[in-house]
């Protein structure tokens, strides 16, 4: 082998290294208990000839060209055939905290990358995505090893998950350390994220009630279909009293607007609220990493970036670290939101009607923003009345009104 050749071979083995290092989240992220190490007893080994029989026998989905199907199918047996039950049972699992909320936890699904079915396990149901859309460059959730095109290079990332499983989450918090006084807060189904990045990757999220209190841990389990722990992640959430007028926002005012429905249901959204890129209700040092996320990107180009560009100039950059910067020093929130109605004018004689919790919203709409729904439960029986929301912080603070609708007339 000539010293060229070798010193290529060294280049590429390094730059892999550093790839699969990366994805792992790096020497600070914590390793998780291989499958066979955690749960009630060792998880079965991978009977690969009865998994390679499936596949070889599953019928061409409909819009596949049968002979590009027969071809991946072929590709996939062969290299679940070249993976040993031991390489099987080393299978570990890494949760990213990337998401951290200020106020719970939060986290994706990467772990479960080659789920382009989403049914929550690695099956043959996840080479259809790849047939449907080989070659592209427009479906992100089919490019299992994220190069960019969806070609035979994702097979393998699928073959080295393949029977990999969730079902759902366990959260446990801890204020005693990061190694025990861990109780149970709840758990959440695989199939209740609340968003997606990129196109493919889920985000879950789960609210600590005990915002305020520090220190804090937070303790993610993944379970798989049958209930098994197969591995956790342990970080701390520095969360930190919350200061600041109650009427200090980004801006006083939201979007807020009428549905045609009786009787009439108020929706509004996040939009120009806070410098709140990661929607958690608070600002605070994680909202940097949606900045990050997003640096450079082109809010006509990347609609989603539109949630992080705080100065709306259009572009996600230096420029918008000034307002996360005053977000954070003067401590902005939001936990809730009440809905007033008056029956005397626009300025006067407004009531409760009824409160929204931040993270009771109805989604996500198509720039990042939280968008809420909520239906008048008193509505006064004059023709005309008004109608308006006011944001409260997460301590009860009470905001700047927000936009006020009138209804009828």
């Amino acid at each position: 082998m000539s010293g060229i050749v070798k010193a290529c071979c060294v280049v590429v083995i390094v730059g892999l290294a550093s790839l699969l290092l990366a994805a792992c989240g790096g020497s600070d992220a914590r390793r998780l208990p291989s499958i066979s190490a955690v749960g009630d007893g060792a998880q079965p080994a991978l009977e690969q000839n009865a998994d390679i029989a499936e596949i070889l026998a599953a019928p061409v989905p409909d819009g596949v060209e049968p002979e590009l199907w027969e071809m991946l199918k072929a590709e996939l047996a062969e290299e679940l055939s070249r993976k040993s039950a031991a390489q099987t049972d080393e299978i570990e699992l890494n949760l990213d905290p990337m998401y951290a909320w200020g106020s719970g936890v939060a986290w994706d699904n990467e772990f479960l990358r080659a789920d382009g079915s989403g049914n929550g396990i690695v099956d043959i149901a996840d080479l259809s995505p790849i047939a449907m859309h080989y070659g592209s460059k427009e479906h992100p959730y089919a490019d299992y090893n994220g190069g960019g095109v969806v070609n035979l290079a994702d097979i393998v990332v699928m073959a080295q998950s393949f029977g990999l499983s969730c079902s759902g989450f366990r959260v446990e918090f801890s204020g005693t350390s990061d190694e025990e006084g861990f109780s149970v807060a709840g758990t959440v189904a695989y199939a209740d994220y609340t968003h997606l990045w990129d196109g493919w990757r889920r985000i879950y999220a789960f609210p600590c009630e005990t915002r305020g209190l520090e220190p804090l841990w937070v303790r993610v389990w993944v379970l798989d279909k049958t209930g098994y722990g197969k591995g956790f992640q342990v970080w701390e959430a520095p969360l930190s009293k919350l200061k600041g007028p109650p009427t200090a926002y980004y801006s006083p005012g939201f979007e807020l607007s009428l549905l045609e429905t009786q009787p009439p249901s108020v929706t509004w959204s996040t939009h120009n609220l806070l410098p709140d890129g990661n929607q958690d209700g608070v600002v605070n040092m994680f909202d940097k990493w949606s900045i990050a996320r997003w640096y450079g990107a082109n809010t006509d180009d990347k609609p989603l970036s539109t949630v992080v560009d705080y100065n709306r100039d259009g572009r996600v950059g230096i420029a918008d670290i000034s307002g996360l910067a005053i977000g954070i020093t003067n401590g902005y929130s939001v936990g809730s939101f009440v809905v007033e109605v008056s029956a005397v004018s626009a300025e006067d004689g407004f009531v409760a009607d009824g409160t929204v919790d931040y993270f009771d919203s109805a989604g996500f709409n198509e720039f990042g923003f939280r968008y809420y729904e909520y239906t008048i439960a008193a509505p006064p029986e004059n023709l005309v009345y008004w109608v308006r929301v006011v944001p409260y912080s997460v301590e009860d603070e009470r905001g700047e009104p927000g936009t006020v609708v009138q209804v009828g007339g």
